[in-house]
């Protein structure tokens, strides 16, 4: 089970991991004139942005992603603000057979740095999915 932590400012940082790399510090959080809510889903009017210098806290999602697997793949951790500072790892997430990590971000650049480095990932690894054989 998972703690709801519930924010001030509904907000949720993503970094994403591809052949063993950590890249793209992004920001998911609603723009003005979009009604809040504590789900902090893209379908529910959550943007991403880019959220300036990744801090230290990168560490402990290249932790989570490597403990969960998809780090020399392809995967994400988003990660929420901590009560007293610092950030707090949320989840882990992969492209699977019934899902994918989102990758409609409205930044172009970091899109195609997404469809690079899955790409480079995938051919690296004899072309096995990212979620391995036999899922």
């Amino acid at each position: 089970m998972q703690e709801f932590v519930r924010l001030a400012r509904p907000e949720v940082y993503r970094t994403y991991a591809a052949g063993g790399e950590l890249f793209g510090w992004v920001v998911r959080q609603f723009s003005g004139g979009t009604r809040p809510s504590p789900w902090l889903a893209h379908a529910r009017g959550a943007r991403y942005e880019p959220a300036g210098d990744p801090p230290a806290a990168l560490a402990a999602a290249g932790s989570a992603l490597a403990a969960a697997g998809p780090i020399d793949s392809f995967g994400c951790a988003d990660l929420l603000p901590a009560p007293g500072g610092g950030r707090l790892v949320l989840e882990v997430g992969t492209d699977g057979l019934t899902s994918q990590v989102d990758r409609d971000l409205g930044l172009p650049d970091l899109e195609r740095e997404v469809r690079r480095r899955v790409a480079e990932a995938y051919w690296a690894g004899g072309g096995e999915p990212p979620w391995g054989r036999g899922a």
